[in-house]
């Protein structure tokens, strides 16, 4: 008995360490990405910023923020994030103030022809007036 119990225990061991090796792989190959939220937020009420929160974590791509200092460190799955999730990265920080032009870094060919279009209502905002062609 105890010996299948070392044997058992010994699998679990070795579940633990393949299920921290899969959240710390995507560290080590540089996968993730984080995108800083560098401009103040202004909050006006404890539920605003409940629902800023809520909001955030919810995009798709975003695994996690973290408080560092007056910037917001938004933890990302990847540096390709999908339209739904930029999207609605824009409209978060068009709502609470963000520098739009954070976001300039996700521009992709294959997002390019809504992200960057210049008739789009943030173009100015992400892009500046240099790249409005």
């Amino acid at each position: 008995m105890a010996h299948g119990f070392a044997i058992f225990m010994g699998h679990v061991g070795a579940l633990h360490s393949l299920r921290s090796f899969r959240r710390s792989l995507p560290l080590a190959l540089n996968i993730m990405a984080t995108l800083i939220w560098r401009a103040p937020v202004r909050y006006f009420s404890q539920g605003d910023e409940a629902a800023f929160f809520a909001w955030l974590k919810s995009i798709p791509g975003v695994i996690g923020v973290v408080g560092a200092g007056h910037e917001l460190e938004i933890q990302l799955r990847s540096k390709r994030l999908s339209q739904q999730g930029l999207r609605e990265l824009i409209a978060l920080y068009t709502r609470y103030d963000g520098n739009l032009n954070e976001l300039a870094q996700f521009a992709t060919e294959a997002n390019s022809a809504w992200f960057k279009a210049p008739n789009a209502v943030w173009h100015r905002a992400v892009f500046g007036v240099a790249d409005a062609v």
